[in-house]
């Protein structure tokens, strides 16, 4: 099987199982299951770590054996470390310490400061700092479509052109959809919320897997660059 068909199998069945669980567990008041997938420090985000430490660590051995793709293996190295550092809230909830708060949002993850950001400007911005907001926010998406004219169409190519790249764009993609859905729109304790929530925690966990299944794509390309050096 296409390795892309397995991660999307994978996408797709623990999708219908984790959500058929959760579902029943709702409506049969089952207490504690619930929780392991909604709940910090839980089953679902403890996948998500081991996920990401698994990327960590297994980009870097390829690199050691001295992989063709050492920058792309590089790069999911810092994403799998950040990645499972996040997933931890940078080792606060391990040691349990007091994690700061800044506008109600606990600061222990990258993406919390999204969040941040978009809090002060709906509560505590004035206008003239709003409008600055805006206007980088549209200089960025000017000299990005600038940028874009020149070098989307490389971007496409480099994404066709290998299964690791497409993995990558692929967790790019489920990154900024958990981002975005983690900025408290509903009440978690509300049904759209806890919906929403457990949309979050498994999107988390497929850009862990995706990264993963990069590291894999890069390591059964060497394994064919090398068969190919033996026979010759």
């Amino acid at each position: 099987m296409h390795i892309r068909a397995i991660y999307w199998s994978i996408l797709f069945g623990s999708f219908v199982l984790a959500a058929s669980t959760l579902a029943v567990s709702m409506l049969l008041d089952i207490k504690g299951v619930s929780d392991q997938f909604l709940g910090e420090d839980k089953l679902i985000e403890n996948l998500s770590a081991l996920s990401f430490f698994c990327v960590s660590i297994m980009s870097l051995v390829l690199v050691y054996r001295g992989t063709r793709q050492k920058i792309l293996c590089g790069v999911l190295a810092i994403l799998g470390i950040s990645g499972f550092l996040d997933e931890v809230g940078f080792g606060t909830r391990l040691i349990d310490s007091k994690i700061h708060k800044v506008y109600g949002v606990p600061l222990d993850g990258l993406h919390d400061l999204f969040t941040i950001v978009i809090r002060w400007l709906s509560k505590y911005a004035s206008t003239p700092e709003i409008l600055a907001f805006i206007l980088a926010v549209v200089l960025i998406v000017y000299m990005s479509a600038r940028w874009g004219r020149k070098h989307i169409s490389r971007l496409v190519q480099l994404i066709k052109s290998g299964p690791e790249f497409w993995f990558l764009f692929i967790a790019i993609v489920f990154a900024v959809i958990a981002s975005v859905i983690d900025l408290d729109f509903f009440d978690h304790r509300s049904i759209e919320g806890q919906v929403f929530q457990f949309l979050e925690e498994m999107l988390e966990l497929y850009v862990g897997l995706a990264l993963l299944f990069s590291c894999i794509s890069v390591y059964l390309k060497d394994s064919v660059d090398r068969r190919s050096l033996g026979k010759n």
